[in-house]
């Protein structure tokens, strides 16, 4: 019988938004038999997260981890998520945080769903987990376009500049992609000119102009992270903006008939 192993966390952005896929339990984390000579890579791992307060489940995935370094404290591992569980047993849903040596069994049946889901998303949707800054500049432009955004521009990156701007509708945005773990401080002075160039309700590029005048407006700073509001100035709404909630935003798309409003709500509210 194939070693198998049961993870469970309360930690933020985990399983699937974790910063570049990486994380790590410390030694007393290891229960139920479970051992460091039971810890090899490309195990099938079932991961779940529970909510930091109550300990109530959240969400759970099926994947494997790749082990990345061990010291007398810690074991630090690569995390590959395969694919969502939606109907996890619940037997698995009360274990405590830790890691387990755990022959978990779940149906087939209760991960199709996804996977369906999973096959209809384009090849480039992994990119934008793994790639680089340049890759995820590029595809994030591919996804809010594939998303049904058509007044959308993609500018010629510059220091100070915004990587892009779209109208959806009532809905106004200038974006920005960034994988640094700490942008705030770094970015505080590109957001302010992003506020004042969103203020100005038209936005002329390539000969093409967008009135916005009474539109929602919003700007975004496209993470890997967690999304969120950063704060409001005005009526200028700055948001932190997970590419995992774009991405399901899609995936929904496929099962809901969205009309422009209801597109338009979606990603406003994200």
């Amino acid at each position: 019988m194939s070693i198998k192993y049961l993870m469970v966390t309360s930690f933020n952005n985990h399983w699937d938004c974790i910063y570049q896929n990486k994380t790590s339990y410390t030694l007393p984390m290891l229960k139920s038999g479970m051992q460091i000579k039971n810890i090899t890579d490309n195990n099938e791992t079932l991961f779940i997260k529970i909510e930091k307060d109550t300990k109530k489940f959240e969400k759970a995935w099926i994947g494997k981890i790749k082990c990345d370094s061990q010291t007398n404290f810690k074991i630090s591992f690569n995390v590959i998520i395969e694919t969502e569980i939606f109907n996890c047993p619940d037997k698995y849903k009360h274990y405590s945080e830790g890691w387990y040596l755990e022959n978990w069994i779940i149906d087939v049946d209760q991960v199709r769903d996804k996977q369906v889901v999973s096959e209809l998303n384009p090849p480039f949707f992994k990119n934008l987990k793994i790639g680089d800054y340049k890759i995820f500049e590029d595809d994030t432009y591919k996804l809010l376009k594939i998303l049904g955004i058509h007044d959308i521009f993609k500018f010629d990156k510059q220091k100070g500049i915004a990587d892009g701007f779209f109208k959806l509708n009532k809905l106004a945005v200038i974006y920005d992609n960034t994988l640094m773990k700490d942008f705030e401080e770094e970015k505080k002075y590109q957001i302010k000119n992003f506020y004042y160039q969103i203020n100005e309700n038209r936005f002329t590029y390539d000969k093409k102009t967008l009135n916005f005048k009474g539109c929602r407006k919003q700007i975004w700073i496209i993470t890997r992270k967690k999304s969120g509001l950063i704060e409001k100035q005005d009526d200028v709404e700055i948001k932190e903006i997970s590419i995992y909630d774009l991405i399901n935003i899609y995936e929904q798309r496929i099962n809901k008939n969205y009309d422009l409003d209801e597109l338009e709500n979606e990603l406003a509210k994200i």
